[in-house]
């Protein structure tokens, strides 16, 4: 895979440095511990769980898968790491991914490509008589003049969605992921094109729900492969964003081409601007030779391919061919057998094809320099150019891409499959099963977003001819912005209100998005706060902008007024005294003051608590009803998911049909000769072969007459029908080499174990004899059981069932083994401890000493006078 996206023009050595740098950009990956890891704090560390990302292409699509230790490629059942973006549909069975394709030229009216193009489109969009040079199946709309696709499916004309297709396709990834990892994952990621409005976005996660895939997210795919291209060189990056690095994604893909412009330091990019051109990539390539040979094939061999829907298919696939042959040779032949009955053969240069591109070349340089411009980067100032998808491999265009940036063009990262990369790291950030290195992204918007709403304060009428209600509009997310993001708008308002939020369409980019009323990507209702409460009379609604690309109000609230009573504690001065009191008092304090006796006193004020009324705020919240839903109606998402499943389950049945059928016919074919001259003939009664061999003849019979198209039920009865005679026989058969297998290593056992425990005769002091010689006597009498055993079995018939299996032989010498382990393996003795020698020397002494005469009592010395037997101890 590193090969595919070096320069085909690149020196040995230029290949070899390219090759040691995509080496060392993926050691860091296989080898930080810190990178991707499990979160054992949310998971059980035994259990291996898996979140993988999907590369989302019109003509490819590649889905990788993070694990523990890094993110691998999935490969599909015929083990390519891309997988064709096709649906084919034939009677009842869908064929996906490569089989699709395979069906393209006989089958071209109901396969579907360039899916990716169709989500979201309508019947009016005027991009689709461009588009329709690409769809081979017919077209039509719904009530709403969403596009819809015309397939012949389970015997009938069927409309399907672009969603619908998608979900078939991502269904079909996330299966090789549940093959791969052994696990159900469901936690994905899809990258889809810049140019994708919301409404687009959303019906990707309707089709991810569709297949009963979590969708975490959704990234834009050159963003993608800047995480791929960031997440790796840390190490390179400056520290801070003054310093940062400017570097161009360019993806030049089968249906288009992105340029992106992104800012890359320690732990963190900043995109700093998107463009786009629908009409560079390489299928407008394929088509410029399309055109070129359907005028030569006209004047050279007098037919006109564009009235031949096979033709024109075989065309475009021997022009792709063509194109890769002069992306590495000066020219190559083009050669198309029985092109309507006619052999076509033509030969073509690499300097006739880049004449063809000039135009497509011109553009491709006026879309750098859009880039360029939007990015505020002169002419030459980037740091890098890394140029990924299939078009880098087109000479011209990786001259042009320099000759538009001013810069070398770079292919250090992996052109097909480092979008897959960023999506599957980028699904591990939002999965809570991983722990991964802090990676911060800053997207750069579509188009710049106005929320309007009604104003009484407004004087002016309204801007907006779509929302005659509304007066008043502000931009909450222009293109200097950066998502994701939250922000908190505060309206003066007491009652409920409406807001809109819809595409700005005075922006350069407004050709990209919808029109009018389909422009609107969110309408809330804001509720009030209802009867009898008083609020401030601000609301404050919290936008929330996701990474997706999607924005929702994620609450409103405001702040309730109510009163409460408190009690204050009020100083109350003292009352006033009449005038006679005050005058006697004036005196006594003249007197007071005339003897020195001190100064007046003044009585101190009296307090007094009062129960007054205050006002206080709390929060409350407020609702946020959507009146605006972006995607399928809920009615038709649910018709939609409910056919998925059915379709799935189908897909199944077929599948496992065609898998028991392919195993029936395979058991009649390898088996019949077994059992009637072959090797399994003296394994099986006379009876059961002429059962079997008349069975296997009448089932042969039935599957290329009336059994073509049974059910699986039916392939299935006959199965085990037939592995009634045919399973017991070749378990015979298995037993016949297995037995006598058996009894060779439970004698070779059994002999050893003998030859141990006559060993360890004679070795050790604690193992008698007689122990040893029951060992060896268990060890000749298994030999002999076994040899007995043996004999009855070869006496029977191969045909009879044996009356011993091979695990008994196992068991028998599991049995004896153990039984002279017990014996040989026997511990010794603990030696006696020192106190118990001293005792016995005790005994012996005490032994030894002559007994006293008969009779003679041997009586305690008295105590001395005065001096009392000590106490006894009564404790």
């Amino acid at each position: 895979s590193f090969c595919e996206s070096t320069d085909p023009a690149a020196s040995p050595a230029e290949e070899f440095l390219l090759v040691a740098h995509l080496l060392f950009a993926s050691f860091d990956l296989w080898f930080d511990p810190f990178l991707v890891r499990h979160n054992t704090t949310t998971t059980n560390s035994t259990v291996t769980m898996s979140v993988f990302g999907v590369d989302l292409g019109a003509l490819n699509s590649v889905v990788a898968v993070t694990r523990q230790g890094g993110v691998d490629i999935i490969c599909n059942e015929v083990s390519k790491r891309e997988t064709a973006t096709f649906v084919s549909y034939m009677g009842e069975e869908r064929l996906i991914g490569e089989s699709g394709y395979d069906k393209l030229v006989r089958n071209a009216q109901n396969t579907v490509s360039c899916v990716k193009r169709l989500i979201g489109m309508r019947v009016d969009d005027p991009r689709l008589e461009s588009e329709m040079r690409f769809v081979n199946c017919r077209t039509c709309g719904d009530a709403e003049g969403r596009l819809q696709l015309e397939v012949q499916y389970n015997d009938e004309t069927v409309a399907m969605y672009p969603e619908q297709i998608l979900a078939a396709f991502l269904g079909k990834l996330r299966k090789y992921v549940c093959i791969e990892t052994k696990t159900e994952a469901r936690d994905c990621v899809v990258s889809v094109p810049v140019w994708y409005t919301a409404e687009q976005r959303k019906l990707v996660q309707q089709a991810c729900e569709m297949a009963n895939i979590k969708s975490l997210s959704l990234i834009n795919e050159t963003t993608a492969a800047a995480v791929d291209y960031g997440i790796f060189r840390a190490s390179q990056f400056p520290e801070t964003e003054a310093d940062a690095q400017a570097v161009a994604i360019c993806d030049i893909g089968y249906a288009g081409m992105t340029v992106t412009i992104a800012k890359f330091w320690k732990g963190q990019m900043k995109v700093l601007a998107h463009a786009w051109d629908h009409e560079v990539s390489t299928r407008e390539l394929d088509w410029a030779l399309f055109t070129h040979f359907v005028e030569e094939i006209k004047k050279k061999y007098k037919i006109d391919v564009m009235e031949n829907r096979r033709a024109k298919i075989r065309l475009l696939q021997a022009c792709d061919k063509l194109k890769c042959m002069l992306s590495a040779n000066p020219k190559a032949p083009m050669n198309i057998e029985n092109l309507m009955d006619i052999d076509v053969a033509f030969m073509f240069t690499r300097e006739e094809l880049d004449a063809t591109l000039t135009a497509v070349c011109d553009k491709m340089k006026a879309l750098c320099a859009r880039a360029l411009e939007r990015a505020g980067i002169e002419h030459g100032k980037l740091h890098a150019v890394e140029v990924i998808g299939g078009g880098s491999r087109v000479p011209s265009y990786k001259q042009a891409v320099s000759d538009g940036f001013g810069v070398p063009a770079s292919f250090t990262l992996n052109a097909s499959e480092s979008i897959a990369r960023g999506c599957a790291i980028t699904a591990a950030t939002f999965s809570p099963l991983f722990q991964v290195r802090e990676y911060v992204v800053n997207e750069a918007p579509l188009c710049p977003l106005m929320l309007g709403y009604h104003s009484d304060k407004a004087e002016a009428a309204s801007s907006v001819a779509f929302l005659p209600d509304v007066n008043k509009t502000m931009a909450v997310l222009r293109d200097s912005d950066r998502y994701p993001k939250t922000l908190e708008l505060t309206f003066n308002r007491t009652d409920a209100f409406d807001l809109h939020l819809f595409y700005d369409e005075n922006h350069r980019d407004a050709e990209f998005v919808p029109k009018g009323k389909h422009s609107i990507i969110g309408q809330w209702t804001i509720g009030g706060p209802g009867t009898g409460k008083t609020t401030n009379g601000s609301v404050v609604v919290t936008l929330k902008f996701h990474a997706s690309g999607l924005v929702t109000v994620d609450g409103a609230h405001t702040k309730e007024v109510y009163e409460v009573e408190v009690e204050e504690k009020v100083k109350k001065p003292a009352a006033e005294k009449k005038a006679e009191e005050k005058a006697d008092e004036a005196d006594a304090g003249k007197d007071a003051a005339a003897e020195g006796e001190g100064e007046k006193k003044e009585e101190a004020p009296k307090e007094e608590v009062v129960r007054t009324k205050k006002q206080q705020q709390r929060r409350l919240e407020l609702s946020a009803t959507p009146k605006v839903n972006l995607g399928l109606t809920s009615e038709a998402f649910l018709a939609c998911k409910k056919i998925e499943a059915e379709s799935d389950a189908r897909d199944l049945t077929i599948q496992k049909t065609r898998e028991v059928r392919n195993e029936l016919e395979s058991y009649v074919y390898d088996n019949r000769s077994r059992i009637s001259d072959g090797d399994l003939k003296a394994f099986v009664t006379d009876s059961d072969r002429t059962t079997f061999v008349a069975q296997a003849t009448e089932i042969e019979d039935w599957l290329y007459g009336d059994g073509d198209n049974a059910p699986l039920a039916e392939y299935q009865t006959r199965l085990d029908k037939l592995k009634v005679i045919g399973a017991a026989c070749m378990r015979r058969l298995r037993l016949s080499e297995d037995i006598p297998f058996a009894h060779g290593k439970f004698v070779s056992k059994v002999e050893a174990q003998k030859e141990i425990a006559n060993a360890k005769k004679g070795k050790a002091a604690h193992i008698t004899d007689e122990e040893i010689a029951g060992a060896v006597a268990k060890c000749d009498e298994a030999l002999a059981w076994g040899a007995k055993e043996l004999e009855a079995y070869q006496a029977k018939a191969k045909h009879e069932d044996p009356s011993i299996a091979p695990s008994t032989f196992d068991n028998k010498a599991v049995e004896v083994e153990n039984a002279v382990k017990a014996v040989v393996n026997k511990k010794a003795p603990p030696p006696p401890k020192k106190e118990e020698k001293k005792e016995e020397k005790k005994d012996n002494a005490e032994a030894e000493k002559p007994a006293s005469p008969e009779g003679e009592q041997k009586s305690e010395p008295a105590s001395p006078a005065g001096n009392p037997p000590p106490p006894t101890d009564l404790d």
